[in-house]
């Protein structure tokens, strides 16, 4: 249920009683209400991997239709 209603985020899940060290069961990445990631091993490389999803996403924007602001970090990621 919070998956469906998370806009963007890591998830992390552990066995029920884990200790906040024990080894996790998985870890993914959701965008709008989907896992559109799982399986990466560790919370590091999740936040490695949605930044990665995020320049993707600004990258594909119209130009056209973004604010100042939006389209001058659009122009500087392009470089």
């Amino acid at each position: 249920m919070a998956i469906a209603e998370t806009v963007l985020g890591i998830f992390v899940i552990r066995p029920e009683g884990a200790e906040p060290a024990d080894a996790h069961v998985d870890v993914g990445i959701v965008l709008e209400g989907v896992e559109v990631m799982n399986n990466l091993g560790n919370a590091s490389f999740a936040v490695v991997m949605l930044l990665g999803l995020i320049y993707k996403i600004v990258l594909k924007l119209d130009g056209n239709k973004l604010s100042n602001k939006a389209q001058v970090l659009k122009t500087q990621l392009s470089c």
